[in-house]
């Protein structure tokens, strides 16, 4: 309990800490708190991107034509964002109509 008193920690601290890492030695006490912090790290990382997820499907349901589609897939496109086949995916837009381009009308007269 000495050491406890230098360090200004309570007993039910000690008590605690020796709990949690009484059999492991000091580098695997640290090594075991960086994990933990990066665990913590990576969840608030997966709950921005499953938010961000959230919000992107309730805007793309409210995309209503499909040239507005084919524009939001080539500007995500051309932002390097993703691949043609996952931004048409995401905006629910088939590749194929995506790919169409109208083809130009010739005169018949001639």
């Amino acid at each position: 309990m000495e050491v406890c008193k230098k360090k200004n920690n309570s007993e039910v601290t000690f008590h605690r800490w020796k709990r949690q890492f009484g059999q492991r030695n000091a580098n695997e006490a640290k090594r075991l708190k960086e994990l933990e912090r990066e665990g913590t790290e990576l969840t608030k990382t997966l709950a921005e991107a499953l938010l961000a997820k959230r919000v992107l499907e309730y805007v793309v349901e409210k995309i209503v034509s499909l040239r507005h589609k084919e524009q939001m897939v080539t500007a995500v496109l051309g932002d390097g964002l993703c691949l043609a086949r996952a931004g048409c995916r995401i905006f629910r837009l088939a590749r194929a109509t995506w790919w169409y381009q109208a083809g130009v009308r010739s005169d018949a007269t001639g």
